[in-house]
């Protein structure tokens, strides 16, 4: 039986909220897929490296966040998909996260190159804070 099912009636998600979902099916198949790389290069960098320490540390640190985060991102995009409370909060929380991390920068340096990436946190909490999108959340 399809999960999309219940009680005789189809999910009635709204379509902000299946753009949100894919959003974050985007952006966890960007992190899977540097979080991968970076993981199978730390296969190589000692040989190519040799002992450069910071290399290898700033290698591990940033495979160590994408794949997190990749996996965040994956269940936002799957629970937002099922309409699933759970996965508005995460999604709420990784908004409000990108936000903080990349607004500091813009806000104190002036640096507008994540700029786009700030927009598009603060239009998903207007999509996931909308009392028609909320209403749609339901408790499983």
């Amino acid at each position: 039986m399809n999960e999309d099912l219940t009680d005789n009636n189809k999910i009635n998600r709204p379509m902000s909220v299946t753009i949100v979902s894919i959003y974050y099916w985007l952006q966890a198949l960007a992190l899977w897929s540097s979080g991968i790389i970076s993981a199978l290069s730390l296969l190589n960098i000692s040989s190519e490296y040799g002992n450069n320490h910071d290399r290898i540390t700033a290698t591990v640190v940033f495979t160590v966040v994408t794949i997190p985060l990749a996996i965040a991102c994956t269940m936002a995009g799957w629970g937002l998909w099922k309409l699933r409370t759970w996965a508005r909060s995460i999604s709420i929380g990784m908004s409000i996260l990108g936000l903080v991390v990349v607004g500091v920068p813009i806000i104190i340096n002036r640096q507008f190159s994540d700029l786009l990436y700030a927009i598009t946190n603060i239009l998903v909490l207007v999509v996931l804070f909308k009392t028609n999108v909320k209403s749609s959340f339901k408790k499983p």
